[in-house]
């Protein structure tokens, strides 16, 4: 993890603490497109976002799920957001994506299931979204491992329980906050749309554990977006 060269440790420590990091509890409109099965028998597929970058999407149950974290720049209207991208490093976005703040991910909205930032046709989850998905996977006490990338390529060892079994793929990217980038390699959490307040409840994957789980965090810290596709969409 980025050492942290500004801050006491006593300060540094909290400030992962809090973060949950140091424990275990402008384009055309986007399109999406369903591909054949995957190698494992999953149904998969692709989404546009509004930079026009290509993301591998994957049904999991009765939900469609982008399998990479989001990377885009601009809104749905065009305009440029605000956006980190971990130790500042291009080709730490090119495996791990953007890291945004909440009111950004929202795109200044605070409707459960806005769209945000995500591609037309797709959403912020909602709490709702999020445990309909550890639900499928059988319960937040295992869905963790069956939403982690396999091996320690990207993840620290132990990166307990990984299967990847639903195709989530799963990866550490890290948060930023109070001018830190900390966790890359150890954790990532993910924005949910549900939460009134300064702070919110994010689902949470971590290397020493195989569950799904949550911390509450500020909303001006940011973290990695996944998008989960609008049911109407998916019945077309």
């Amino acid at each position: 993890m980025t050492k942290c060269h500004e801050c006491s440790a006593v300060v540094c420590l909290a400030l992962i603490a809090l973060a949950g990091w140091s424990g275990v509890g402008t384009g055309s409109a986007p399109a999406s497109r369903v591909a054949l099965q995957d190698h494992a028998g999953r149904q998969t597929g692709t989404v546009v976002d509004a930079d026009g970058n290509v993301y591998k999407t994957v049904k999991i149950g009765d939900q469609w799920w982008m399998a990479e974290n989001l990377r885009v720049t601009h809104d749905p209207q065009g305009k440029p957001i605000k956006s980190y991208i971990f130790d500042n490093k291009p080709e730490n976005e090119a495996v791990y994506g953007r890291l945004y703040s909440w009111d950004v991910a929202m795109n200044g909205s605070t409707q459960e299931k806005a769209q945000g930032i995500a591609p037309d046709g797709w959403h912020i989850p909602d709490d709702a979204d999020w445990d309909k998905l550890f639900e499928t996977l059988g319960g937040k006490s295992a869905a963790g491992g069956k939403m982690k990338e396999k091996g320690t390529a990207h993840w620290q060892a132990p990166n307990t329980g990984a299967t990847n079994l639903s195709g989530f793929s799963g990866l550490p990217a890290g948060g930023y906050s109070m001018g830190l980038f900390e966790g890359l390699g150890v954790g990532t959490h993910y924005w949910s749309s549900t939460g009134n307040g300064p702070k919110t409840s994010v689902p949470s994957l971590h290397s020493e554990s195989e569950e799904a789980l949550r911390f509450e965090v500020p909303k001006t810290f940011c973290h990695s977006v996944r998008c989960v596709k609008d049911i109407a969409d998916e019945k077309k």
